[in-house]
């Protein structure tokens, strides 16, 4: 699990850095104590936006999270609360683009997420379990539901398109258990991809 939530947290920061930031945000080491549920993220380092010309925006010599282990293991790793948060040795370079007035670095970032939170479908979205009673069947796909399915919890998040370096999965139909089936890859017999 500790070596699970090391490698979670990296390639989280790798992947939605610049997705929800719109900068990159470079970290020198993580290590996790999963006996107190305490993470450390050392050397962190958040980029500047676009059009500004300082060094970066932030710099922290180390980010303390404290998280809440039984909500962690309770939910298999699909819920993290975070109880505490400490930021030892920070140091911001507040920038304006413009001689008198203008906007922030700390703004564009700012505004950057914003805009991530509310873009429209089409990146990453939340991906449900839902059942369906009369089938007996569980199935996992973005809203909206299926007809007569009823929703259940978020199990991960997945691209709506494919995007660079990912496989896509399909939904295909099984005729003779009638039943669905997500797997990535062509058909085989049997299977009518949906």
């Amino acid at each position: 699990l500790q070596v699970a939530v090391v490698k979670a947290v990296e390639v989280a920061i790798e992947t939605f850095d610049r997705d929800y930031l719109g900068v990159d945000v470079n970290i020198g080491e993580i290590s996790f104590n999963i006996f107190v549920g305490r993470l450390f993220v050392s050397n962190v380092k958040v980029d500047n936006p676009e059009g500004y010309s300082s060094d970066g925006l932030l710099t922290a010599d180390t980010f303390i999270l404290d998280l809440n282990m039984v909500r962690t293991i309770l939910s298999l790793g699909r819920e993290i609360e975070v109880t505490e948060l400490k930021v030892v040795g920070v140091a911001a370079n507040l920038e304006f683009n413009g001689y008198l007035w203008g906007k922030s670095n700390a703004m564009t970032i700012l505004e950057n997420l914003k805009s991530s939170t509310t873009r429209p479908k089409g990146d990453i979205q939340p991906v449900y379990d839902f059942w369906h009673s009369q089938n007996n069947e569980h199935t996992f796909h973005c809203e909206p539901a299926w007809p007569g399915e009823e929703r259940k919890d978020v199990q991960f998040f997945a691209y709506t398109q494919q995007a660079p370096q990912t496989e896509p999965v399909y939904d295909f139909w099984n005729h003779y258990y009638q039943e669905h089936i997500f797997r990535i890859g062509e058909s085989q017999s049997m299977l009518e991809k949906k």
